[in-house]
């Protein structure tokens, strides 16, 4: 009975609302519009807010590129150039390049550009070099007057840009790094052949040291000998010299021998006259024997003289035979003489020719000799050769000890060197950039637009509770309607403004899956968080308009205010002051939020009933506060009119 007299009363107090809408239709008009505006409020907000990060490229910035590159071990490295590239393809603001520094400052300062980034000309050089942190200097300037969020912009650009530039240069070191160690174990290799090499050639330097020792006591001993030698040279050089010109001195006269040479002629033509007499005198002396014997034949004949005669004819006969003889004898040793006397000017001749051929290689001679001072010299180049030939036995010493030492040396070192060279392994890129953390995210939000939604849409959803407020008169009541029970008068004097806010949540929940399309993780709870938070916040404002009157919707507003801020719904809440974090649990804007988000998101290990329980009860202590509180403003049905004017 109770119940039903409820449901009665309730009825009764929503056909006088209805009523009013039947006689006022433009406020039907209004309605409608009260009902669209937290949906068009969540919406524009969003929309502006949507996804921010893909529009800063809309952003005016300035570049000023001052660096001059540097060069690295071989390696050319223009950081500066490298990072104007690498910004204007990622397009992360409407970068322009510049040249001239204090035109880019203006540029910001007019508000033309929202902040330069100026890189200094020796930017690559002091970088490069990491002689202590920061030397690397990047200039970001920006005016934060002028706009304090593009100024923040700024300040997130530089610190990206600062762990960019970080890792482009820890990038292009180990690219040096791991250039200079590509085939260690080549070089390794290498490196020990050549030590071995090394060694040998110092055991040879020392065994051809030891030989050269040897040689250079034995050259020691030749230069003594021949220092001794020298000194010998020199005094028959000198005794040969003088021997030579005394020879020449000593030489007969070039006259002397062509005399004796025409004496010799001469000579040999009267040997041959005599050779000719002695023929014709021993062939005289043959006829005379001849003739003799014939005559003393003839005599022989003649007895009274022939004897006699042919005895005084033999004696003569036998001389002139024996003349005959000796005259051929003597001819025979004339012609042999002849020919002696041939040879004898023959011999003057030669000898005629050797003594001008002797005398001008005693000229020959004679001027070749060397001088006695040439001679001085060389006999003391002989004594600087054997003092330097000590002085090399002396050096040889030295020489041979540091060839040992130095092959032990080389034994050493070759025994340190390690078997391989530890390379890195790896690319420039992965050893400049080893971490990299690994964001792994529940309940992932699209973008901006999507983050906001959580806090926006109760905001919109608590907006259209109040305007609600200006729609309907909360706070009257019909004449006609006094006597109904407490319960029953605001559940029919809210049942008709509930039905507003109910399609404004519905509106706000088309434009959020329809138009901005945010994925639901689950549809089912965004639902209810919607419906029981727009009735919530219907019934708060009921009870703030019972307890206050018009006063109430101001409340309502502040309330509002208050929420936003306290509710976490935009930075944790945290971050905020102490009394915000107080008052944080108390209040409904916190639990509707939670629930947006663990329905809309699958945030809060998807746990959307709790909050959506906690709504529940501050929905129910609102409709006690508005049962209970304030007093109804009691007016005739000709003035139950709309709170707004029409």
């Amino acid at each position: 009975m109770l119940l039903t007299d409820l449901i009665r009363d309730a009825r009764a107090l929503a056909r006088a609302d209805a009523s009013m809408l039947r006689a006022h239709p433009r406020l039907l008009l209004a309605l409608l519009g009260v009902v669209l505006i937290p949906a068009l409020y969540a919406f524009i907000y969003l929309e502006a807010v949507w996804d921010t990060s893909s529009r800063t490229g809309e952003l005016p910035a300035i570049i000023v590129n001052l660096d001059e590159g540097t060069n690295q071990h071989g390696r050319r490295i223009d950081l500066g150039a490298d990072l104007v590239r690498t910004l204007q393809a990622r397009r992360a603001f409407g970068f322009t390049l510049k040249t001239d520094e204090a035109l880019a400052r203006r540029e910001v300062r007019a508000g033309r550009s929202l902040f330069a980034l100026i890189i200094p000309a020796g930017f690559s050089a002091d970088a490069m070099r990491g002689t202590r942190p920061g030397a690397g200097r990047l200039v970001v300037f920006a005016s934060e007057g002028n706009h304090d969020t593009g100024a923040g912009f700024a300040r997130r650009f530089a610190a990206d840009l600062g762990h960019q530039v970080n890792e482009a240069i820890n990038e292009q070191r180990w690219a040096v790094v791991l250039g200079a160690n590509a085939g260690s174990d080549d070089r390794l290799i290498r490196f020990r052949s050549a030590l071995a090499q090394l060694h040998e050639g110092a055991e040879a330097q020392s065994g051809a040291l030891a030989r050269l020792g040897e040689g250079s006591a034995r050259l020691g001993e030749g230069a003594g000998e021949l220092a001794a030698g020298v000194v010998q040279l020199a005094e028959g050089n000198r005794r040969l010299g003088a021997a030579v010109r005394n020879l020449d001195a000593a030489r007969p006269p070039a006259g002397d021998l062509e005399a004796l040479k025409a004496v010799a002629a001469q000579h040999e033509a009267g040997h041959q006259t005599l050779t000719r007499g002695l023929g014709a005198l021993g062939s005289a002396a043959e006829g005379v024997s001849e003739g003799l014997l014939r005559l003393r034949e003839t005599a022989r004949a003649r007895p009274e003289i022939g004897e006699t005669l042919a005895a005084r004819i033999d004696p003569v006969a036998g001389a002139a035979a024996a003349v005959s003889q000796g005259a051929a004898a003597a001819r025979d040793a004339q012609i042999r003489l002849g020919e002696s006397a041939q040879l004898l000017g023959r011999g003057i001749g030669t000898l005629n020719e050797a003594m001008a051929a002797l005398s001008g290689s005693l000229s020959g001679l004679s001027a070749a000799l060397p001088p006695d001072e040439r001679l001085t010299t060389l006999t003391e180049s002989a004594r600087a050769l054997v003092e330097g030939n000590a002085r090399l036995d002396a050096g040889i010493a030295p020489l041979r000890e540091g060839a040992a030492r130095l092959a032990e040396g080389l034994i050493l070192l070759g025994g340190a060197l390690p078997a391989t060279v530890e390379t890195v392994d790896g690319t420039a890129r992965g050893l400049a950039v080893p971490v990299e953390p690994e964001v792994q995210i529940d309940a992932p939000v699209g973008n901006d637009g999507s983050g906001y939604a959580a806090h926006t849409i109760p905001v919109a959803l608590w907006l259209g509770a109040v305007m609600v407020a200006f729609v309907f008169p909360l706070r009257q009541m019909p004449e006609d309607a006094t006597g109904r029970s407490p319960v029953g008068r605001v559940i029919g004097k809210a049942l008709l403004p509930s039905a507003a806010v109910l399609a404004q949540a519905l509106a706000v929940l088309l434009m959020v899956t329809l138009i901005l399309r945010i994925p639901v993780a689950q549809p089912e709870g965004l639902v209810l968080a919607l419906a029981m938070a727009s009735i919530a916040f219907l019934l708060i404002t009921l009870a703030s308009v019972r307890a206050l009157g018009d006063a109430g919707k101001a409340l309502a507003s502040i309330v509002l205010i208050v929420q936003i801020s306290a509710s976490g719904g935009i930075v944790p809440v945290e971050l905020t002051s102490a009394f915000f974090r107080d008052i944080n649990p108390w209040l409904p804007f916190t639990w509707v939020v939670r629930a947006v988000r663990a329905s809309l998101f699958g945030a809060f290990d998807r746990e959307w009933l709790g909050p959506l329980g906690v709504v529940a009860l501050t929905t129910g202590a609102a409709f006690v506060c508005a049962v209970l509180l304030g007093r109804w403003r009691i007016v005739s049905r000709a003035d139950y009119r709309p709170m707004i004017d029409l």
